[in-house]
């Protein structure tokens, strides 16, 4: 429990053990395949099980990779609601494939078995087409990417040239989106959904791929005007197409710290960027603090207000929970709330096998995620997610 937190490797990676613990406590950390593919490019085995070691096998929120994504978005406006297997399995060039939406789940434990090669084959394609080169010449050739002179002028220019109403251009970003997403392969039926329904605008026709052509647009406009050098591959870039996966996004990168910024609140409309030195300091305030105190003192302050951080001044993490989070309650009170949604749940959607079968798992996962809370609050530092 906490504010969705997605943060780049590097970040992880500069956490000691004292500050992941934390972290855990007060975030729900996002995962994303870019994370797996970034650090599957350490040049060292040792530095991928070191990076490896601070996620918690159960914990992560794994999103989806966001090629599946915008591909599903782009065939069906319900994306949300189809299964995703033959998607998967058509951007994979299979037949027929088991639905393995999280690849990473299997890399993560190859990685911490040590089994860097087994990990290595289960990405290695993924990995192909995220640090593919950039022929930055063929694309100025190609489309005519606007002309900005600051990151100022980054955010409207991007939106002008992405929103459109030339058909041709229309269709010539359509294009551009299925080259740079590396959906090609499934482009012509998304092309035939796009005629049938009137070649709308790609904003209202499949938000989240417009948001990812958004991306690519001011990726390679900083480019071709000099703003930013020619990266030796897309790593840093993708991380910016997770990022209406989260509340708050993490980093010390000077590409993401410039661009970052501009595409936050896109699509949800509350989010925040934190400095990877800031989260950093603040979570070794938080333990310090809980060390400073005696058991007496943890344990009445969690029966008091459960898993909410402690209220220390100028804390990040406790400003992300007063802006994301509910507010801080009395424990008594939050648990007899949670009891009368969870009657009235019962008696409203309990009409088939099936929906008291999907109640009991949830009913199920809240008293595991309680017991776990509980194993927590015995350790040295206190559960407070």
């Amino acid at each position: 429990m906490g504010p969705h937190l997605f943060l780049d490797k590097s970040v992880l990676q500069s956490l000691s053990e004292e500050e992941i613990r934390c972290l855990n406590q007060y975030y729900l950390v996002v995962y994303a395949p870019v994370q797996f593919i970034d650090m599957l490019l350490q040049k060292e085995e040792d530095g991928i099980a070191e990076i490896a070691h601070k996620i918690h096998p159960t914990d992560p929120c794994y999103t989806m990779h966001y090629r599946i994504s915008a591909a599903l978005n782009l065939l069906d406006r319900n994306y949300p609601d189809r299964r995703p297997s033959r998607i998967d399995a058509k951007l994979s060039g299979k037949k027929e494939l088991p639905f393995a939406p999280h690849p990473e789940k299997e890399v993560l434990r190859c990685w911490k078995a040590g089994e860097y090669v087994a990990a290595k084959q289960v990405l290695s394609k993924r990995c192909r087409s995220s640090t593919r080169s950039i022929d930055l010449e063929k694309l100025r050739k190609d489309y005519n990417f606007p002309s900005v002179t600051s990151f100022a002028e980054l955010k409207s220019a991007t939106i002008a040239f992405c929103d459109t109403t030339d058909p041709q251009q229309q269709a010539a970003n359509l294009e551009f989106l299925l080259e740079e997403a590396d959906l090609m392969n499934i482009a012509e039926p998304i092309r035939e959904r796009w005629l049938e329904c009137g070649k709308p605008p790609l904003k209202e026709f499949a938000p989240y791929a417009y948001y990812c052509l958004t991306v690519f647009t001011a990726f390679y406009t900083t480019i071709a005007n000099g703003l930013i050098d020619t990266p030796t591959n897309r790593v840093a870039l993708e991380y910016l197409l997770y990022l209406p996966f989260c509340q708050v996004f993490c980093s010390d990168d000077l590409f993401h710290k410039q661009l970052a910024p501009i595409f936050l609140g896109d699509i949800r409309k509350q989010q925040d960027f934190m400095d990877s030195s800031e989260l950093k300091q603040d979570l070794n305030n938080i333990y310090a603090y809980w060390q400073s105190v005696s058991d007496v003192e943890r344990k009445a302050y969690q029966e008091k207000y459960a898993y909410y951080p402690p209220m220390l001044s100028d804390s990040i993490t406790v400003q992300l929970w007063k802006k994301y989070m509910p507010p801080r309650t009395e424990r008594s009170s939050r648990r007899k709330e949670w009891d009368e949604i969870l009657t009235d749940f019962h008696i409203a959607s309990a009409n088939s096998q099936e929906e008291k079968e999907l109640i009991q798992e949830i009913v199920d996962t809240v008293k595991e995620v309680r017991r776990e809370r509980a194993r927590a609050a015995a350790a040295d530092l206190p559960s407070d997610t």
